[in-house]
């Protein structure tokens, strides 16, 4: 079991009320229990949210801001945005059994800001479909940056027009700051870039980075030599068995 550069998410349809208002998505980033996302529904076997650039990840940056639960700042929030209670939907694949107990925790965090949440597993083929259309209110997802680069990593979570992004969510200055980090080869410029890319989309929390799953196989005493590369898919030609 290692780090790995998989991202668990929970998105939002930034075009539809309450989600257009970061304020809103600002007070459910507050909410959430994110060292019990990693204890209970990931048994120990991820890292807590670090942001959409995880801590592991080239160009990480601490200033942009933190996740940790907050309630008492989470009721500030939407009570300065002057948003009461409300019904939403939070959807995920079927198939995941880790997003079925997330969900859980989710629901009865937002329950304390008086958000009733229905929980709504889908056919994976129907998630599928219905990301697509960017008609989900709520989701969980999750997406492997290749490669561990930064930029393609905020670029195809939150780039304007992005196949990837899911949220709807767009913002010109950020897509060019993230072109100008693609393009920048000095490392110190590219860090900086990144740093306020970053500082951008905490800021517009156009969804919430939960966890980072480990990378995690079973093998027997005496199997060593197994590998990954940046897509996570196994590499068995270094594999030996005592």
């Amino acid at each position: 079991s290692e780090d790995s550069n998989r991202l668990e998410y929970l998105g939002f349809n930034t075009s539809t009320a309450p989600f257009d208002n970061p304020a809103v998505r600002q007070a459910i980033a507050l909410a959430l229990p994110y060292d019990t996302f990693v204890d209970d529904v990931m048994y120990g076997y991820a890292n807590p949210s670090t942001g959409v650039v995880p801590e592991g990840m080239v160009t990480h940056s601490d200033d942009a801001g933190a996740f940790a639960q907050d309630l008492d700042a989470a009721r500030a929030l939407l009570e300065e945005a002057g948003v009461g209670e409300f019904s939403t939907t939070l959807s995920f694949k079927q198939s995941s059994a880790v997003e079925s107990r997330a969900a859980v925790y989710i629901q009865s965090a937002l329950a304390e800001l008086g958000i009733t949440v229905d929980i709504t597993p889908l056919p994976d083929a129907e998630f599928t479909q219905r990301t697509n259309a960017r008609e989900l209110p709520m989701y969980l997802n999750n997406f492997l940056g290749w490669g561990a680069d930064p930029f393609y990593q905020m670029k195809s979570l939150v780039g304007t027009g992005s196949g990837t992004n899911f949220t709807s969510y767009g913002n010109a200055e950020l897509d060019a700051l993230i072109q100008t980090g693609f393009e920048t080869v000095d490392e110190d410029e590219r860090a900086a870039i990144s740093a306020e890319a970053q500082r951008i989309i905490y800021e517009e929390m156009p969804f919430v980075p939960v966890w980072n799953p480990d990378w995690t196989f079973v093998v027997r005493d005496g199997v060593s030599g197994l590998t990954k590369d940046n897509t996570e898919q196994l590499r068995l030609q270094y594999l030996t068995k005592k």
